[in-house]
This record gives C-alpha cells, sequence and structure tokens, in this order.
C-alpha cells in the first residue's frame, strides 16, 4: 500500500501545476459524483499521463483510410498508433485497478464485520419475530387454507360459470355459501334439463330405430316379393321365349324347308324346259340333218347313178365309195346329232368294205 501511495505521490509531483487539455473529459465525469476534491485530484493525477498526447492519436487515427493494398505507409502509421493508444489503455486499465485498491480494502473489511455481526443477530430476530407474529402467521396461515379451499370449490364451476374475480380472503363465509350455492343450483337445473333432454332424445332415438326397423323389415318383405314376383316373371318369359324360340326354328326350318322344295322344283322345271328346248332344238337339229344327208345321199345316188351309166362298172363303184366318204365328212354340233352321224358313219364302212370286197371280184 505505502508503495502505491508514493508512486501515486510521484506522479502528482511530475504533474503538479499542469493543466492539459484532455483533462477536460476527466473532470467532466468526476463531477458527476458527490466525492471529495482530493479524491477528484488524486484520480486526475493518475490518469493525466495517458492522456497527454491521445486526443492528437485519436483524431489522427480516425483520419486514416485504407483504400488500396498499395498503401504500406499508411498501414505501417496506422499499426504504430494503435499500439500507443493500446499501450496507453492497458496503462489506464492498471492505474484504474491500483486506485481503486486502497479504497476497496477497507470497505470490504467493514463490509465482513458488518456480515459477521449480521449473522448472529438476523437468525434471533427472526425468531423472536415468528414468536411475536404468532396468532397472526397462524390466522393468516388458516386463512390461505380458506383461500386455497374455496378456490378448489370454485374450480369445481370454472367450466360451466365465471369464478374469477371474488375476493376469497375477505368474503363473509354465508356470502360465500349463497354463491356455491348458486353454481350448484344452476348446475342441477342442467343437469336435470340435460337429462330430460338426454331422455327424450335416447326416446326419439329409440322410436326412430323401431320405426326404421319397421321400414326395413317391409322394405325387405316388399323385395322379398318383388324378387319372387320377379322370378317367376322371369321364369315365365323363360318359358314363352323358348316356346316362340322354338316355333321361329319350326317356321324358319319349314320355310327354308318349303324354299328348297320351291327351289328345287323351280330347278327341275327350269331343268325340264332346257332338256324340252335342248330335245327339240336336237329334234330339230336332228331332223335338219337328216334331211339334209338325204337330200346329200340322193343327190350322191343320183350323181352316181348318172356317172356309173356312163363309166364302167368297177370305176363307178370306185366312185362310190369317194362319194359315200366324202357325205359323211360333215361337221354337227349336239351330241345326238354327233351319235347318228357315227352310228351311220359304221354302217357306211360296212357298205364301203363290202363295194371294196366285192370290186376285186370284177
Amino acid at each position: 500500500m505505502r508503495v502505491i501511495l508514493e508512486e501515486k505521490t510521484r506522479r502528482m509531483e511530475f504533474y503538479k501545476g499542469k493543466i492539459m487539455a484532455e483533462d477536460t473529459k476527466t473532470i467532466e465525469v468526476l463531477d458527476t459524483f458527490d466525492i471529495k476534491e482530493d479524491v477528484k485530484k488524486d484520480i486526475t493525477a493518475s490518469f493525466r499521463p495517458f492522456l497527454d498526447g491521445l486526443k492528437d492519436l485519436l483524431v489522427k487515427g480516425e483520419g486514416i483510410e485504407i483504400v488500396d493494398a498499395n498503401q504500406k505507409a499508411e498501414m505501417k502509421e496506422a499499426k504504430e498508433i494503435r499500439l500507443t493508444i493500446q499501450k496507453k489503455r492497458t496503462g489506464m486499465d492498471k492505474a484504474r485497478k491500483e486506485i481503486k485498491e486502497p479504497y476497496l480494502l477497507p470497505g470490504q473489511a467493514i463490509d465482513a464485520v458488518f456480515r459477521a455481526i449480521k449473522g448472529e443477530i438476523e437468525p434471533v430476530e427472526a425468531h423472536l419475530k415468528k414468536q411475536e407474529k404468532f396468532v397472526e402467521e397462524l390466522e393468516a396461515k388458516l386463512l390461505d387454507e380458506l383461500v386455497e379451499e374455496r378456490q378448489e370449490i370454485l374450480d369445481e364451476y370454472k367450466d360451466e360459470f365465471v369464478t374469477e374475480g371474488y375476493n376469497l380472503r375477505e368474503m363473509h363465509a354465508e356470502t360465500f355459501s349463497q354463491v356455491i350455492g348458486g353454481f350448484a343450483a344452476q348446475r342441477k337445473e342442467r343437469l336435470a334439463k340435460e337429462k330430460a333432454e338426454e331422455e327424450a332424445r335416447i326416446n326419439r332415438e329409440k322410436a326412430e330405430a323401431e320405426e326404421r326397423e319397421k321400414m326395413a323389415e317391409e322394405n325387405a318383405r316388399l323385395k322379398k316379393e318383388a324378387e319372387e314376383r320377379e322370378a317367376k316373371e322371369s321364369e315365365e318369359r323363360a318359358k314363352q321365349d323358348a316356346i316362340l324360340a322354338e316355333e321361329r326354328k319350326k317356321s324358319a326350318e319349314a320355310e327354308a324347308k318349303l324354299k328348297d322344295i320351291e327351289d328345287a322344283q323351280k330347278a327341275q322345271e327350269a331343268a325340264e324346259e332346257k332338256a324340252r328346248a335342248e330335245v327339240i332344238e336336237i329334234e330339230k337339229v336332228a331332223k335338219d340333218e337328216a334331211e339334209a344327208l338325204e337330200r346329200e345321199v340322193k343327190e350322191v345316188a343320183e350323181r352316181a347313178k348318172r356317172e356309173a351309166e356312163l363309166a364302167p362298172d368297177k370305176d363307178k363303184l370306185e366312185n362310190l365309195v369317194l362319194d359315200i366318204r366324202h357325205v359323211l365328212d360333215i361337221k354337227v354340233v349336239s351330241v345326238e346329232a354327233i351319235n347318228i352321224l357315227k352310228a351311220a358313219a359304221l354302217r357306211a364302212e360296212e357298205v364301203i368294205d363290202y363295194i371294196e370286197e366285192k370290186i376285186e371280184t370284177l
């Protein structure tokens, strides 16, 4: 402690009579505290060494602005100023602790003595006060229990009624009983009403359920009858449909048979008509060809007769063979005519063979 006071005295002597512009801020702050003038001077003298040139450094430091990476000198100067004011700040903090220490220790000692004596007094004082206030505390405790009990009773009705705003601590017992009695009466009335409504609802729902059950039974009966009726009608329709289908089938078969008969008759009539027409045509062609052949034969015979009369017998016969062959060399179309021509050719060959055989004898 003596060393600290000596150092403080030395600093005060060093700056004695020297007032700096930087002291202004310190004085302004100290003037706000109701402390002795010698204490203020002691505090001012302790901080004065660190205030020397601080204002200029702060102004200069605020004026430095780095906007380019090439401002090396400015960066260096910023570092120097920062370290200087940092040294002043840490120095002031150290001085602050040194200044406070002589004042803190006596205060701490005083507080320690006071707390020791107070620690012995307060328990006895509290005990005595408790004995003194025994009746009041007992009444307060009983009143708290009464308030708690009343609040519990009110809480039973808080979902139905407004239970807030009552002064339960000062409310007379009769008044509280009237409030609770009113709540209970209203609840009883409400419950009775709700019970009656519930019973009415149950009876109504029961009646509705019975009515629905009756309707369901009636609907089931009607549905069953309708299904049975529909089944019978469906069965009857099926029978009628089967009969109609069988009749349609028989009718279709009869019509098909009739049509086949008619088609067969028409085909037969057409075939007969065609056959008759062909027979008529064949007969006509055969007749025409026979007549033509007959005329040809007559002409040949007449011609042969004339030639025979004029030629020797052997030559006449040979010419006759050639004429017969020539007469048979004709074209016919119908099958009947072809058959006739073939038959005639056979007979003619017999005649020719006979003539040629006999010619040799001449």
